[in-house]
């Protein structure tokens, strides 16, 4: 019998792979934006994750955040591990691991897939059927899990009940709240499972509704193959409350307020073992190459966006007008990519804008060699060249021009706040190489508050009229400056195997002391020795710093501490994250012991905090201790005084040896002078005492060990 569940199982996913053709449903009542915050259903991933730790990570008395963990019964084998916290914000927590894939009996639950009656705990009606091998799991674990939770009552007697779990985990705990709903009505609160198979019939569904309807939560992450173990043909159905995010891994969230929405989870094919679902192409684009349809999209280059300053903003003149910006404008900006790719797609910011950002056309194209563009120069001699073919270029290759679409129009209106992401583009480009994107506004945008990148160190380029099929940008008012406006991010369509690498940092990331149009920051410089390497030239090095930002306060950007999901765990492909800031908290506290004690703490607070919640979605986090600011002369720089070069010290301490970090990256012990190790070494010297030269960036990336991409290539453990 067993081997039969097991054949039967494996024609049901087969059929999935190939697609069923549906039966005729109802339209969904689709709600494109969600009726309740994002976090509202994140907030128990950490507590999921945990769970898959391992025993020495599920020993009760355990904390993460402000949850601490009670009970935990099970070994993921005869019995499915259950674990209860207690946090402080949410109240009491239940939550089921998913399938232990080296366990039999737990494999062989997800497969027993006949329909039974359920256990009377569930105070289901007739008519009601469930999948057997959960209902069996479930009923391994109920009694002591029931016992557990009334001590877990009474210890916390006003706090509510949240159950969750994740794939067989989710259909476990699917079961469970409605018996914790008998066993303690006046307690629970809600339930919220990470991709789910269906667990029952439709009576079965419609029961679950008349009591947790409103209350349920269902997490399907792109094309999820594991929610369709249990298929609609074999008569199983899901409860209402489906959130679909869509793409998997995205910002793109769905909320479908019935049960089985027709244009839902299930209006797409299924890929199984899949990092990514197949993004179905706008009218008129392309679709993926054939034999590329188990790719996925990587972000080949990124900018950090934040509000340009006064002083960053486009102009003089025609370009910066009062409370217009770009009014009948092209902007002309090259970027360096990091990976190659077939096929691409540009996204287009407005995050910081506080009106409409009218696109009225945007092209891509090569970029020439421009004799013209800014180079470095040191007493008159011209730096580094010759600069990479086409690196701040306003000419292009007009033979390579391609017309961006967005939804399958040429033009977009992108409101304050949000983005936009092109169509895919047939458009092959080289790691390492440069894309010049053109971007015209026919009417500029109303606001002098724009989004930008002001640290290009890369030349772009303003026209009047529409130039962006031109092969150079030609008029009367032509203007050139070092910063980027309104692109972030450009995607590649990437094999299953490529990932990507993001810094969050301040000005040392950004490059302040790199050459302009150079392309050699030390992000740069790492990747070049990364693409050189067999076994690390599948991943993408996003660069996230910023001149001037902080770890603990808005300035120039939005603070890093609140940059963590938007910079790092929404990007596509985040694999692996490194933090190296925190010396412009330093530099910008006050002199005095109180405040300098004060900046400490809460650093060190802040670089936890932000591991925590990368490591929740299973990212490695790498830290680089600050790098030199001493002087011999106290009052030689910005932040050379004593009190905070001390506090420098003080935080590279902690980052070295508190193993809040997986790996550590002594920047400061790389660069620092060795008969003064609070200066930076001369030879690595700007000139300012604070940033590196362009010999210094290169020390970086030389000394740094590409084989912590390998050591941390399983990602880590999201319990802490």
């Amino acid at each position: 019998m067993i081997y039969f569940y097991l054949l039967i199982s494996l024609v049901v996913v087969s059929s999935m792979v190939q697609g069923f053709a549906l039966p005729p449903r109802s339209a969904g009542n689709q709600t494109n934006s969600l009726p309740f915050p994002v976090e509202d259903f994140t907030k128990t991933v950490a507590s999921v994750q945990n769970a898959y730790c391992g025993a020495t990570k599920n020993v009760p008395g355990i904390q993460f955040g402000d949850q601490t963990l009670l009970y935990a019964y099970g070994d993921g084998n005869l019995a499915q591990r259950t674990n209860i916290y207690h946090s402080d914000s949410l109240g009491i927590i239940v939550a089921y691991e998913g399938t232990n894939v080296s366990s039999l009996i737990s494999i062989l639950h997800d497969v027993d897939a006949v329909m039974v009656l359920p256990n009377a705990d569930l105070g289901l009606p007739l008519g009601t059927l469930v999948f057997n091998g959960w209902q069996v799991a479930f009923d391994a674990t109920w009694l002591q899990v029931k016992q557990r939770l009334s001590d877990a009552v009474a210890e916390y007697p006003d706090d509510p009940i949240i159950v969750t779990g994740h794939s067989f985990g989710a259909a476990i705990a699917t079961l469970a709240s409605l018996a914790i709903n008998q066993a303690f009505p006046n307690k629970f609160q809600e339930v919220i499972v990470y991709g789910p198979p269906r667990v029952g019939n439709p009576t079965f569904a419609d029961a679950y509704d008349g009591v947790f309807l409103g209350k349920y939560t269902e997490v399907s992450n792109g094309q999820d193959w594991v929610q369709n173990v249990s298929t609609q043909e074999m008569g199983y159905r899901h409860p209402t409350g489906i959130v679909w995010i869509n793409p998997a891994n995205s910002t793109s969230w769905t909320y479908f307020n019935q049960q089985e929405p027709v244009d839902g989870p299930d209006s797409v094919p299924l890929e199984p073992f899949y990092p990514g679902p197949p993004v179905g192409p706008a009218p008129g684009a392309p679709g993926p190459s054939p034999g590329t349809e188990n790719y996925y999209w990587v972000n080949t280059w990124v900018s950090m966006q934040q509000v340009a300053e006064y002083t960053n903003l486009p102009g003089p003149g025609y370009y910066n007008q009062s409370n217009l910006v770009f009014p009948d404008s092209t902007i002309r900006q090259t970027i360096h990519t990091s990976i190659g790719g077939q096929q691409i797609r540009l996204t287009i910011s407005n995050q910081n804008g506080v009106v409409n950002l009218p696109i009225t056309a945007v092209t891509v194209a090569l970029p020439l060699q421009d004799p013209n563009a800014v180079q470095t120069t040191l007493n008159g001699t011209v730096l580094g060249a010759p600069y990479p073919a086409g690196t701040g270029s306003r000419i292009i290759d007009t033979n390579t021009i391609r017309q961006v679409t967005f939804s399958g129009n040429s033009s977009i209106i992108i409101p304050d706040g949000s983005l936009a992401v092109s169509d895919p583009i047939d458009f092959p480009v080289a790691a390492q190489s440069e894309l010049s994107i053109s971007i015209y506004l026919k009417d500029g945008q109303n606001s002098s508050i724009i989004t930008s990148h002001p640290g290009s160190r890369t030349s772009s380029y303003y026209g009047m009229g529409n130039q962006v099929n031109n092969y150079n940008i030609t008029g009367d008012n032509v203007v050139s400056q070092q910063h980027w406006f309104f692109i972030s991010a450009l995607e590649v369509w990437s094999p299953p195997q490529t990932s990507a690498f993001y810094v969050i940092g301040d000005s040392i990331t950004d490059g302040r002391g790199s050459w302009n149009n150079g392309n050699n920051k030390w992000t740069d410089n790492l990747l070049a020795r990364m693409q050189k390497n067999p076994a690390t030239s599948n991943i993408a090095v996003g660069n996230q710093g910023a001149g001037g930002n902080r770890v603990l306060t808005d300035g120039n950007g939005p603070n890093a501490m609140g940059r963590v999901e938007r910079d790092v765990i929404a990007q596509p492909g985040a694999k692996y994250a490194m933090i190296f800031e925190g010396v412009n908290d330093i530099g910008t506290a006050g002199l005095d012991e109180a405040s300098q004690e004060m900046v400490y703490q809460r650093l060190i607070q802040a670089y936890k905090q932000m591991v925590t919640r990368m490591h929740t979605f299973g990212i490695p986090v790498f830290g680089a201790t600050i790098t030199p600011i001493g002087a011999a002369n106290a009052t030689a720089g910005t932040y050379t005084q004593p009190q905070r070069v001390a506090t420098v010290n003080r935080v590279n301490d902690f980052i070295r040896n508190s193993k809040t970090f997986d790996a550590v990256f002594d920047f400061n012990a790389w660069l620092a002078d060795p008969n003064m190790p609070t200066q930076l070494n001369p030879l690595y010297d700007s000139g300012d005492f604070l940033h590196p030269n362009e010999l210094g960036y290169q020390v970086i990336a030389d000394k740094f060990d590409l084989g912590v991409f390998g050591r941390f290539k399983g990602g880590v453990c999201g319990y802490v």
